[in-house]
């Protein structure tokens, strides 16, 4: 990284930043933080380029799409077949060669906008304009065209997370049907505001900037199964970082107040559960942006030290300040094979909450998060999943535990210890003052799922080898005849 007080380190082109690259995740622990913006919130454009290089991960990300706003925005391999249907004014036709501006003279930048659309501002003054906001007076390369499509189905936001789709009611997929095409791509559903369309396009130029000049990555000291965590976060730093740019950006060129166009492009307050998953690093991202910087140009310095947790992003405090309780869990499955393990965070438990409850009732819940584990476990094609979480003191549990058992509710009411949502059975165990264990999956194993221990240290146990779920319910009929 560059480092405060220094100037942010020349612009490579789109090829030297493949070949280069070091978006990637390793069990040793280190963990890339351009990474999550390219995978982690996989609707936003990515790194637009100005060549057809692209930059390939296998990392999965935690929702199907989530652009900046309304407008979705995407960066995908070039095609073949890459003829627009219509095009801008002929006087945006000529690209811009890379390197060939002088700084952020308007006149310098010339990207080409095709397909089926027009932007109703100038968007190469936009571009300028953002360069100069991040106090760049040597300007990144921009975008290699920005292509405007209108797809048959809009973009909804969709969760893929199978431990996620346990607890909330969230779309498992979408119709929506995505272009590929180099540079920047923006499905547009004939709604969207100017207001919505120059956010998003501000909120891309500066995606572009970043991946062009944050170059090295930060090494944190941590474990594989903080990647989900640790990814989370950071990527709640850049996508939140983009979004605050564009605000200011809006503030400043445009003469719109803040709050109003806070209202028209944050959709996490009023989402549906997908869209709150969808959202939350966005909406958690530019307010801990904006507490923590003075300025667009200033905000560089985030990435050297990004959030460590997500309740560091939430609360606003320093990275490292607020390091995770001890805590250790210990399986004990017998049939059921343990697929990974991963710590959430705070935001993930606030998501949960919030996809059925009012967003204070949600954060009361989820604040004072300690720390936690999810463990997978599979048996043949069934999935299930133990999650402990230990909290800062019996009083956040206690919170919590209330939180969680309204939210379930909500979706069905409680019957024989626990919760059956569709075909998820959901089960609340408090195996300590500060900790408790929600077990999700079939019946089978969620029923006679076993947590025990203390605060720090947890033991789960699933169903007993070889014993079958139907001798599993006439053992715990019979032992409830005895009761």
């Amino acid at each position: 990284m560059f480092r405060r007080g220094s100037s942010p380190p020349p612009s490579r082109t789109a090829t030297e930043r493949a070949a280069t690259s070091p978006f990637a995740t390793t069990r040793s622990g280190v963990v890339a933080l351009a990474l999550v913006a390219l995978v982690a919130l996989a609707g936003c454009s990515g790194a637009p380029t100005t060549t057809d290089a692209q930059t390939t991960t296998d990392a999965p990300g935690p929702t199907d799409a989530a652009p900046a706003t309304n407008a979705t925005a995407t960066t995908a391999p070039p095609s073949t077949t890459d003829a627009p249907t219509t095009r801008a004014t002929t006087d945006r036709e000529s690209t811009t060669t890379p390197g060939d501006h002088d700084g952020n003279d308007t006149a310098s930048f010339r990207i080409p906008v095709r397909g089926n659309g027009t932007l109703p501002f100038d968007h190469n003054e936009t571009y300028a304009r953002t360069m100069t906001l991040l106090g760049l007076d040597d300007p990144v390369d921009p975008p290699s065209q920005i292509y405007l499509y209108r797809p048959a189905t809009p973009w909804q936001p969709t969760v893929s997370d199978p431990f996620a789709l346990t607890l909330m009611d969230a779309r498992e997929s979408s119709n929506f049907s995505r272009e590929t095409r180099t540079g920047l791509s923006l499905a547009l559903s004939g709604t969207e505001s100017r207001t919505d369309l120059e956010f998003t396009v501000v909120h891309e130029y500066v995606h572009n900037a970043q991946f062009a000049r944050i170059q090295d990555t930060p090494t944190w000291d941590t474990t594989f199964s903080d990647a989900y965590q640790r990814h989370r976060a950071a990527a709640a730093v850049v996508e939140g970082a983009a979004s605050y740019v564009a605000l200011e950006y809006l503030a400043r060129y445009e003469n719109r107040s803040r709050a109003a166009v806070v209202a028209e492009t944050d959709g996490y307050r009023n989402a549906s559960p997908a869209g709150k998953y969808a959202w939350a690093p966005y909406h958690f991202g530019r307010e801990y942006v904006a507490e923590r910087v003075d300025s667009p140009a200033d905000h560089w310095r985030l990435y050297e030290e990004p959030p460590q947790t997500t309740e560091e992003l939430i609360h606003g405090l320093e990275p490292g300040s607020e390091p995770p309780k001890p805590l250790s869990v210990t399986v004990d499955a017998d049939a059921w094979s343990v697929e990974e393990r991963e710590t959430r965070g705070e935001l993930f438990a606030r998501v949960v909450l919030a996809s059925e409850l009012a967003e204070p009732k949600a954060a009361r819940g989820a604040a004072g998060w300690g720390n936690d584990e999810l463990v997978a476990f599979s048996n043949g094609s069934e999935r299930a999943f133990a999650w402990t979480l230990r909290w800062d003191d019996a009083a956040n549990a206690t919170e919590f535990v209330d939180a969680f058992g309204a939210a379930t509710n909500a979706r069905s009411p409680r019957s024989d210890g626990g919760w059956t949502v569709d075909d998820t059975r959901i089960r609340l165990v408090r195996v300590s003052p500060e900790t408790v264990v929600v077990f999700t999956g079939p019946g089978s194993f969620v029923d006679s799922a076993t947590a025990t221990g203390s605060d720090g240290n947890v033991t789960v146990g699933g169903p007993a080898a070889g014993q079958s779920p139907a001798s599993r319910a006439r053992g715990q009929a019979w032992y409830a005849s005895l009761t």
